[in-house]
């Protein structure tokens, strides 16, 4: 299965590699990196600087992609969610349920207070682990209750994800059978 890696604004070459390569290390998929795209302004948010993930996602569907496949925007800017009340909940990345589109961010995978930002190995490793989440999610899973799955919520904080390792057999077992699914 491919999946199509879509720039948003000005995104470093290394990211979108380094994407690309844990994705295809990870999972049996052809990650492709697309030319950059620029989002329209009806996806940003209110909160200064940050796109709205729903609309990012929406907009996302709407571009032609060549040979199928899912399609995965990546950014440097903030993204955001709804969270009960609150409009602008910032997250590390959303996908569509059982869709073809997803976004991640490394907004906050690069976090300041991380005394001064987290290293880039550390970058990295958040790479692969939020965008198979995010696969994980346009392939129908959603999250898992097992403490230490990449598709655990991150429950509020990047310090989930740095804890999590691999796919839980169940999710192994069902991320397998969809990438066959979507293969065909």
């Amino acid at each position: 299965m491919r999946v199509h890696l879509v720039p948003l604004g000005q995104v470093p070459a290394e990211t979108l590699d380094e994407t690309a390569r844990g994705l295809r290390e990870h999972a049996p998929v052809d990650a492709v990196v697309e030319s950059a795209r620029t989002p329209p302004d009806g996806a940003r948010s209110s909160r200064k600087d940050a796109w709205q993930a729903t609309s990012l996602l929406e907009w996302l569907d709407t571009l032609p992609m060549a040979g199928g496949g899912k399609v995965m925007g990546v950014t440097e800017a903030e993204i955001v969610a709804r969270k009960g009340n609150n409009p602008t909940w910032g997250i590390l990345g959303m996908g569509s349920l059982d869709g073809r589109c997803s976004v991640i961010s490394t907004y906050r995978m690069r976090r300041r207070w991380e005394n001064g930002g987290a290293p880039e190995a550390l970058v990295r490793e958040r790479l692969w682990k939020i965008s198979l989440h995010e696969l994980g999610h346009t392939l129908g899973l959603d999250h898992c209750p097992t403490p230490g799955c990449l598709m655990e919520d991150a429950g509020g904080t990047v310090k989930t994800v740095d804890r999590e390792t691999s796919l839980c057999e169940r999710c192994a077992q069902r991320f397998a059978e969809s990438l066959r699914a979507n293969a065909r």
